[in-house]
């Protein structure tokens, strides 16, 4: 499997209040109204140095340069540019870092030799993607107000906004669906321990030199009392879920226009990505002209796409299929682990996960006291939900999904 943690972007917002996601509406506007994206042929682009960073110049067909003149490259472009001229990606990264001068005159050697066009993608003074002349562009703006659109006539709403760089994620939400889950016992459990299997990670420490600290994120002690104990005892007499959908997009290249399903758990927001994916690739015909490509020309080739999406959204989230996978989750807190250590460790290394993820699931798991697959579940997406990486977070998101499933395979269960 992949490892969930992504490398961290220069942009990482995680927006959830009203006015973050307003902030970032906002963003997605001037994005689209700033951005500038040229058909070009390879030798019409040239490469140089300036404060010990490769730039680019990009020609037009009629010779004229385009301004700025000595574009910035992202990561992202490099890593295109890299991968279009047959660059190993590592020496490219090493020449970048140790050799600017060495990697330009790479670059330029092999553009100029080369018969292809290119999209070059450019945002704020920087080429941010150099992707195929087949690249079909989906504004991310666009695709956010047709989810919107669509969601707010199903009676939903946005509860969050990711955006990077690289990536872009819409969650949605349908509020009044709750379906209660079928707990196994109502009951509230209490802090690193199982209430009828002892110490929840017993041998912890022999087991990988894990060090855990049993530090609950979701109560807060007030005069050395947990003040919302109680609280926390309605919250899993009342646990419900609601349906909860992501619209997903990337603008450089590194991810398809998505769909996916699952749901949130109000009592602590986590959320669990469950299901099929619709997927449809950046992949169109070979645009057949020079230039600077228009927002009208993007516009007219995104429509039936949106089409698709509004009605993805609709099959998604169909009732009877969300409390199917209610249900599941009911079963779930029925299978107990066998050993909550070995569950962490396995699932650890099944999804390659790193050091510090693995640290914080074990963290949560001892938090809720829940020695079953329904608390390994819950450990892997409230991870998710803390975490300041958007990419990161919906990788987790989507192994707490699988889990719901593959958990029973993958870890012992107490018979």
């Amino acid at each position: 499997m992949a490892p969930a943690v992504m490398e961290e972007t220069e942009i990482n917002i995680r927006a959830r209040s009203p006015e973050a996601i307003a902030n970032v509406v906002q963003e997605l506007d001037r994005i689209k109204a700033v951005k500038e994206d040229f058909l070009v042929p390879a030798h019409n682009i040239q490469f140089s140095v300036v404060d010990d960073s490769v730039v680019a110049d990009v020609k037009l067909s009629d010779g004229a340069w385009v301004p700025p003149v000595r574009y910035e490259l992202s990561r992202t472009a490099h890593t295109g540019i890299a991968a279009k001229f047959d660059v190993s990606a590592r020496y490219a990264r090493r020449m970048r870092a140790e050799a600017p001068d060495l990697l330009a005159t790479n670059l330029n050697y092999w553009a100029s030799r080369d018969n292809r066009r290119f999209l070059v993608r450019t945002l704020d003074g920087k080429v941010r993607a150099f992707l195929s002349d087949r690249y079909r562009i989906v504004d991310t703006s666009l695709l956010f107000y047709n989810g919107y659109e669509k969601i707010k006539a199903m009676e939903g709403s946005i509860i969050g906004l990711d955006l990077t760089e690289d990536s872009f994620y819409m969650r949605m939400t349908i509020g009044g669906w709750e379906e209660k889950i079928d707990r196994a016992k109502v009951l509230t459990r209490e802090l690193s321990r199982s209430p009828d299997h002892g110490n929840l990670f017993d041998g912890a420490d022999d087991k990988g030199g894990i060090k855990y600290s049993p530090v609950d994120a979701h109560i807060k002690t007030l005069d050395g009392q947990h003040e919302n104990m109680a609280l926390r005892e309605v919250g899993y007499r009342d646990d419900t879920l609601v349906p909860f959908l992501v619209i997903r997009n990337s603008e450089t290249g590194l991810g398809s226009v998505g769909v996916e399903g699952g749901c949130m758990r109000p009592y602590c927001l986590n959320c669990a990505i469950v299901g099929e994916q619709f997927l449809k690739a950046h992949l169109g015909p070979r645009h057949d002209y020079n230039g600077i490509l228009s927002n009208a020309t993007v516009n007219a080739e995104n429509e039936a796409l949106f089409g698709s999406v509004r009605d993805i959204i609709t099959a998604t989230l169909d009732r009877d299929k969300f409390k199917t996978l209610v249900q599941q989750f009911g079963t779930a807190d029925s299978l107990k682990l066998a050993n909550p250590t070995a569950a962490v460790e396995r699932v650890v290394d099944e999804y390659d996960l790193s050091p510090d993820i693995k640290q914080s699931i074990y963290n949560e798991l001892i938090s809720e006291g829940d020695d079953t697959v329904f608390g390994l579940v819950q450990a892997v997406t409230a991870t998710a939900r803390d975490f300041t990486s958007p990419d990161a977070a919906i990788a987790l998101e989507r192994i707490g999904g699988q889990l719901l499933e593959r958990a029973p395979q993958l870890v012992e269960i107490r018979r």
